[in-house]
């Protein structure tokens, strides 16, 4: 079962989400909130997998009450407007629905994190008491469930639903999500720099303003990742 909090300010639309989600046999309903100060609360509180949250609320947007928890559950982010779709997926919503929403739309979204949840057992984070790097990870690619040594990972690509894996030898595709993949890597050795991309910080051969050289690779290093890519690298005083 995925465990569920839905938070909306409209209650129609609250009560369409949650409709939805009573029809679905793997999800489970643990709350609903109309701001997202009870909901901050709630996750602090309980175990929640996955929040599905509108963005226009008075006080906190949806958008500023992902961006403020520490440790963030799937999101599906729900809006009327296009317009925060980019700011979404910087805060690695699994998916961005817009209203009025369709339960066929709404539960395509679901089977995303459905999935994501379940390649999150191949490539998990180590537990308490666990060595952080392993020195592998095993990752499903073409119907085969590759192993790959961490020491041969150039840098990680995230291509919407994939991710595409630059190796020492060919790259390998994936159907993951970045914050998946990151989860199962050494924070010491890996590090995010967009919401695209993550590097090995001991592959890096040049650092420039707003950018890393890997090889014949330029990748670009965004705003939202730059102090704690600096930190890591002891660059920022």
């Amino acid at each position: 079962m995925i465990r569920c909090i839905a938070v909306d300010d409209n209650a129609h639309d609250l009560g369409i989400v949650g409709d939805y989600i009573a029809k679905i046999p793997f999800l489970e309903l643990l709350r609903t909130f109309d701001n997202a100060f009870h909901a901050i609360e709630f996750i602090d509180r309980e175990k929640v997998d996955l929040i599905f949250t509108d963005v226009e609320m008075p006080v906190l947007t949806g958008l500023e009450f992902l961006g403020s928890l520490r440790n963030k559950p799937y999101s599906i982010i729900i809006s009327e407007q296009e317009q925060y779709a980019v700011d979404a997926f910087n805060l690695d919503a699994v998916d961005y629905l817009r209203k009025p929403l369709s339960f066929e739309r709404f539960l395509k979204a679901v089977n995303k994190v459905r999935e994501q949840i379940r390649l999150h057992t191949q490539v998990r984070a180590p537990e308490q008491g666990e060595t952080q790097d392993r020195g592998f990870i095993f990752i499903k690619s073409d119907y085969k469930t590759i192993r790959i040594n961490t020491d041969d990972i150039l840098f990680i690509e995230g291509l919407k639903d994939y991710v595409k894996l630059h190796i020492v030898d060919k790259p390998v595709l994936s159907l993951l999500s970045l914050r998946t993949l990151e989860q199962g890597l050494s924070p010491e050795r890996f590090v995010r720099v967009h919401r695209s991309y993550i590097v090995a910080l001991n592959k890096i051969d040049i650092i420039e303003k707003s950018r890393i050289k890997i090889g014949q690779h330029s990748i670009t290093i965004s705003d939202m990742y730059r102090d704690a890519f600096l930190k890591k690298i002891q660059l920022l005083k």
